[in-house]
Parts: C-alpha cells; sequence; structure tokens
C-alpha cells in the first residue's frame, strides 16, 4: 500500500515557498524515501480545494494564503485527510498595526480554520501563545536557511573599509524604513565611498540617489539569498518599528546576513531582542538617534564588522538551518516513531 502523500502549499511568489515548503521538503525526502512529498504554490484557495479532492488521505501543511480557508480545512479532512495549518507572521494584531491595506478578514477566517485543523504550526513562541486557546496542538518551527556547503555563501573576508551596506524589504515595511532615512542619509553625505544596496521595495527617499543601488522585483527565495550574497555587502541592516505588528516576527535578516557573509545590524524589536548584542550581531533600539550613532561606530571599525559577520555566520550553522529544523517538520507531520 502507498503510504498517503505529505503536501506543502504555500502562497506563491513569497519566501514561503521555500522557508514553508520546499526546504522542509527537500530536507524530508531522502530521509523518508517511503513517502511521497510535494510542494505546491497557488494564489487562489480554490486551487488547492481542487488538489484536496484529488489527494484524499493526505497530510497537508497549509501556509495560510487567502479569506476562506476554512473549506480548504474541511475539505482534507472531508477526504480522510490530516491539515496542519501554517500561522504568517502578518496575522495576528490588529489591522491598525498592519501595512495599509491588509485584509482583516484573513484574521477572522484563520481563527476559524485554527480551531478545526489538526494542527497549527508557528515559527515563534509569542505566535504559539496566540493560537494555543484556539487549538491545542501546535508545533512551534523557526525559519532556517539552506547554510549547508553546497550553498552560494560569500565567506567572511578580511575588512579595510566597510564600503556597501544592504537592506532588504517588501512593501509593507515603509514604516519600519522611515527610521533609517535621516542617519542612512547622513552617513552616505560623510561617506561618499559608502555604497547602499536595497533589495524589494525601496523607499521613495532612495530614488534617484547616486549611492543608493535598487535590485527591485520578485526572484525565487533561494534566487534572492544568491543575489543577496553576491552583494559583497558588509553589513546588513534590518529596521522595525516599536509596534506589537512587529512583536512576533521572526529572525530571518539575521540568517540572511549569514548567507550574505555580513555583520547583522538590526532594530532590538521582536525576535531580534533575543540575539547576544556585541557578540553574533549588533541591535540598535528603534530610533533615528540610535541607528545614527550606531551606524558611525560601526563604520568607522571594520575589525568588529568582521568579527560580528564571522560570528553571526557561527551562529547561523548552529541555530538556524533545516538540519536543526528538519527533525521538528518530521515530527509535525507524524513521520518520526
Amino acid at each position: 500500500m502507498t503510504a498517503p502523500r505529505i503536501i506543502f502549499a504555500t502562497p506563491e511568489c513569497t519566501p514561503h515557498v521555500y522557508l514553508r515548503g520546499q526546504g522542509p521538503a527537500r530536507w524530508l525526502k531522502p530521509r523518508y524515501p517511503g513517502r511521497s512529498l510535494g510542494v505546491y504554490a497557488g494564489s487562489q484557495l480554490s486551487q488547492f480545494t481542487e488538489l484536496a479532492a484529488r489527494q484524499r488521505g493526505a497530510t497537508w501543511h497549509f501556509h495560510a494564503v487567502s479569506e476562506a480557508t476554512v473549506w480548504l480545512v474541511r475539505a482534507v479532512q472531508w477526504g480522510g485527510g490530516r491539515i496542519l495549518l501554517g500561522l504568517d507572521d502578518d496575522l495576528w494584531h490588529g489591522p491598525s498595526d498592519r501595512p495599509a491595506g491588509f485584509p482583516p478578514l484573513l484574521v477572522r477566517d484563520f481563527e476559524e480554520a485554527a480551531a478545526l485543523a489538526d494542527a497549527v504550526v508557528v515559527t515563534t513562541d509569542q505566535l504559539a501563545a496566540l493560537v494555543k486557546p484556539l487549538n491545542a496542538t501546535v508545533f512551534q518551527i523557526p525559519n532556517a536557511l539552506p547554510l549547508g556547503p553546497a550553498w552560494p555563501r560569500r565567506p567572511v573576508r578580511p575588512l579595510r573599509r566597510v564600503r556597501r551596506i544592504g537592506l532588504s524589504a517588501l512593501a509593507g515595511h515603509q514604516r519600519d524604513w522611515a527610521q533609517l532615512r535621516a542617519p542612512l542619509l547622513a552617513l552616505l553625505r560623510a561617506r561618499r565611498d559608502l555604497t547602499v544596496s536595497m533589495l524589494g521595495d525601496p523607499p521613495d527617499w532612495a530614488y534617484g540617489h547616486p549611492q543608493i543601488e535598487k535590485h527591485r522585483g520578485f526572484v525565487p527565495y533561494e534566487a534572492y539569498l544568491a543575489r543577496l550574497a553576491a552583494l559583497e555587502l558588509d553589513l546588513l541592516l534590518a529596521p522595525l518599528e516599536a509596534s506589537p505588528f512587529n512583536t512576533a516576527r521572526s529572525a530571518t535578516k539575521a540568517l540572511e546576513a549569514a548567507v550574505a557573509g555580513a555583520a547583522f545590524m538590526g532594530a532590538r524589536v521582536g525576535p531580534y531582542r533575543d540575539l547576544d548584542h556585541g557578540a553574533t550581531c549588533w541591535l540598535v533600539e528603534p530610533t533615528e538617534a540610535a541607528w545614527d550613532a550606531a551606524l558611525t561606530e560601526l563604520v568607522r571599525d571594520p575589525a568588529r564588522v568582521r568579527a560580528l559577520a564571522a560570528a553571526g555566520r557561527d551562529w547561523a550553522l548552529t541555530s538556524g538551518t533545516i538540519e536543526t529544523t528538519g527533525p521538528l517538520w518530521a515530527a509535525a507531520l507524524g513521520l518520526q516513531g
């Protein structure tokens, strides 16, 4: 008898295709060769409900993508399957704390779907606490990157002068970027040899600046990581405003800095508060004054920047890879024991 299929379903054109789909599936496949695994990315719930009708009895991890998720949960269960509902970092506080245009109906739909699902999968302990009143079976599986030797990782090199700084965010983070505007522009005026690379959706104030490179447009997450490594960054910044919306985010940017061979410098907000400031990263209070002082200090100290990059790489290799989270996925999907 063929073992029931395991399906990872995610929204297309997002990092979740890799983080909550391709990455775990690739780790699991050679370790459980008798199980059939598939990864599907789509933008319409109908795509997944049709798949559920064809794949009866399967175990699903579905990363919430649209309203009416509850119908997919029921479709999977009516077909004799089991569904683990993934909670996105964005789905957890009131609409006033979210980017403009974020549909509040998603939250109500998720709450109903979470109560019906066989289990819920989250990335952080803050999200786990939020979900447990809805569903007692919660698996906490952090985001993880492919930081193994086969990956195009920029090595941590000797550094005589900080020359390249990176930022990466999509349009919903414009309020987060605001705290960097004045400090970063002042730094660029003082250091004409500095270049800033912005990936994703740069803010309006970045356009037309001769020292700011812009890399727009979505690419698959693995291609994005390769692009990040190719930029030869010395520092990767992650500004976050102090808001409830950011409290439960994952520390993914610190892992991306490790891929790039760069030191990580982030706001002391949400997931980054627990990182080892001064050892594996540099944390900054989320204010213009704090960013101004911190950027000035680190840019003048390339030896410290290199040491942070090396220590951050070591931290990521021991704490943030799929080798760490793979067994958690196996347990959640019922593959162990």
